[in-house]
């Protein structure tokens, strides 16, 4: 018979102590935790991976493709996110990216656009998902510069002395009564800007000119805009700065004006089927851009005018032709 410790044999004793030591290590080793789970609708603290990259950083720089080289630019950007501003980015021009101030928020889209400038023309918005660490964008901006003109008779005398903008032909075309008037006309990037476009290279932001005449002598159909170096439209709707300017009719152009010291040449006719045109019925006409604007509400939209009805994007130029 084996001794007794506690009322109980030795050997039971030495069991229930094994019990004991195993029942205490796999409750605090965790198995015994495994087994019985918390009921659903408590809470089970456990240790949580935390991702440290919530709010991605944006890097952004520009370069200008009115340029030969490429070289970069010191555009001013803005990205927005569900259609609401999030910031501004003045690039740098020295090829180095420029860091957002304002952090993003992890997996959201995000746009890039130019919010009327009068020195980079606007552009196809561009649109990334913040799902990186640091998010690198590459983007296309070009520089803009006015346009001018230079004016010729259908001889190609020279009624402007070289190209000008803001002004009117030096000497009268004389038309009379039925007759038609013809106009040489050649539209380029002010030469005092160099490597700059006028208006957007994204046909969804056209580059428009529009046409100021008397009704009174001339029909809107007898007046036709043409060209051999770009596709010439006219448009049933005048964009929102000729109209809010008295101009009489619009085409809209197939590309903006290149800003490589080419020119565009365009034929004006004019036919005056309902009078004879004297001093008082010149006829003006002026290129527009369209750019990226905010409106009051916050919205961006494409536009040729700003919230307040002024001229967007670079600034608009016209040129007079005078009439006899």
């Amino acid at each position: 018979m084996g001794k007794k410790i506690f009322g109980m044999k030795a050997g039971t004793l030495a069991i229930w102590l094994v019990i004991g030591v195993l029942v205490y290590l796999g409750w605090t080793g965790g198995f015994f935790s495994g087994l019985f789970a918390a009921a659903p609708g408590t809470t089970v603290t456990s240790e949580v991976t935390v991702i440290s990259d919530e709010t991605p950083d944006l890097l952004v720089r520009a370069r200008n493709p009115a340029n030969s080289s490429l070289e970069y630019t010191a555009a001013t950007v803005t990205y927005l996110m569900d259609g609401k501003k999030v910031g501004t980015l003045s690039l740098n021009s020295d090829g180095t990216y420029k860091a957002g101030s304002d952090a993003l928020v992890r997996g959201e889209t995000y746009e890039i656009r130019v919010v009327n400038s009068d020195t980079h023309a606007s552009i196809a918005p561009y649109r990334f998902v913040a799902d990186q660490a640091k998010v690198y964008v590459d983007l296309e901006i070009p520089e803009t510069g006015t346009v001018e003109f230079a004016v010729y008779d259908t001889t190609y005398n020279n009624l402007t002395s070289g190209y000008v903008s803001d002004a009117s032909t030096n000497s009268a075309t004389t038309i009379g009564s039925g007759g038609t008037g013809t106009w040489i006309i050649r539209a380029r990037v002010d030469d005092a800007v160099s490597a700059a476009d006028f208006g957007s290279r994204d046909p969804a932001r056209p580059v428009y000119i529009c046409a100021d005449f008397n009704l009174a002598k001339y029909q809107k159909s007898d007046v036709v805009l043409s060209s051999s170096d770009v596709a010439v439209s006219e448009v049933s709707v005048l964009p929102t700065y000729c109209g809010n300017n008295g101009y009489d009719k619009a085409w809209k152009l197939g590309s903006n004006i290149r800003g490589d010291r080419a020119y565009y040449e365009f034929v004006l006719q004019a036919k005056a089927s309902l009078g004879d045109p004297g001093a008082t019925d010149d006829i003006k006409l002026v290129i527009v851009d369209s750019a990226d604007v905010q409106k009051t509400d916050g919205s961006i939209v494409v536009d040729t005018v700003d919230s307040s009805g002024s001229d967007a994007g670079e600034t608009n130029k016209y040129i007079q032709l005078e009439v006899a």
